[in-house]
């Protein structure tokens, strides 16, 4: 169970990671849905080491107001057992630092300034998140050397 909440706390802020780099890639001021991604069964399942056919399901919505990020997150456990919260964090751009989930993250910026990688400073993880081609949030689990989507950009027609 430890490390499946360890692995949660990493992708959620890898989560605000990516609410970040879009939100500086354009976003608007103000109050401001960024995006929503939805998990599959098959890719939390490999993520969170959980056992096949478990059916648990997750989404995330992000949404930006002023230089502050709210992540509103569905976690189905079973038909009769579903989680839902918010969390918040900041970021700060001068030095590239995440906050909010004490746990403090590196971006990697390209040359124009967009975040095309996460790596997580932490005793216990070592782990990188990176955004795809399509928005989808890849993993990589240097230590086990294992990669896959850990979740799927909803299309913004139906995001909103």
């Amino acid at each position: 169970m430890k490390k499946r909440m360890m692995a949660l706390l990493i992708t959620l802020t890898m989560l605000l990671a990516a609410a970040c780099a879009l939100a500086e890639a354009g976003g608007a001021e103000g109050e401001n849905l960024i995006g929503r991604w939805a998990a599959t069964p098959e890719s939390l399942a490999a993520a969170l080491e959980l056992p096949e056919g478990s059916g648990e399901t997750m989404t995330v919505a992000i949404a930006r107001q002023g230089d502050f990020f709210d992540i509103q997150m569905d976690w189905t456990l079973s038909p009769s057992e579903r989680i839902s919260w918010v969390l918040s964090g900041s970021y700060d751009a001068a030095n590239e630092e995440l906050f909010g989930f004490g746990t403090k993250t590196r971006l990697g910026l390209d040359a124009s300034g967009e975040v095309v990688s996460a790596s997580l400073e932490n005793d216990e993880v070592n782990a990188e998140f990176y955004l795809d081609e399509n928005g989808n949030l890849i993993w990589w689990d240097s230590d086990e050397g294992l990669e896959g989507i850990l979740f799927e950009k909803v299309p913004e027609e139906t995001a909103k």
